[in-house]
C-alpha cells in the first residue's frame, strides 16, 4: 500500500513517506506452536532521518504503540537493486504487499 504515515513522537511530528509495507514470515500464517507472535513489517520508505537506525527506532515505536509484536524495519527502495544486501531480496520472495 502506498501512501503517508504520520506520527507524533518518533520522528518529532513529522511524515515518513511510504512507497510500500510487506509482511513476511510468519505473518504469512506460518506460525507454528513454537513459533514467536512477532509481525515483521518492512516498510520500503526514502530516508527520513540520519541513519538507517535512527529510522528503525522511529518505526519501532510507531508499530509499537499499536502492538509490540509489530516489527517494523525501514527498507530504502535502492536497496532492492543491491545484489549483495539479502534483506530486499528475502521479502521480495518471501513476503507480501499489503
Amino acid at each position: 500500500m502506498s501512501g503517508w504515515y504520520s506520527t507524533d513522537a518518533p520522528v518529532g511530528g513529522a511524515v515518513i513517506p511510504c512507497t510500500a509495507w510487506w509482511c513476511s514470515g510468519r505473518s504469512r500464517g506460518e506460525a507454528t506452536t513454537d513459533s514467536d507472535l512477532a509481525v515483521a513489517v518492512a516498510v520500503v520508505c526514502d530516508p527520513f532521518a540520519p541513519s538507517r537506525q535512527e529510522e528503525n527506532i522511529a518505526l519501532r515505536q510507531v508499530g509499537w504503540a499499536v502492538d509490540t509484536r509489530i516489527e517494523p524495519f525501514a527498507l530504502h527502495t535502492d536497496d532492492f537493486g543491491k545484489p549483495y544486501f539479502a534483506l530486499p531480496q528475502e521479502v521480495e520472495r518471501e513476503g507480501f504487499e499489503v
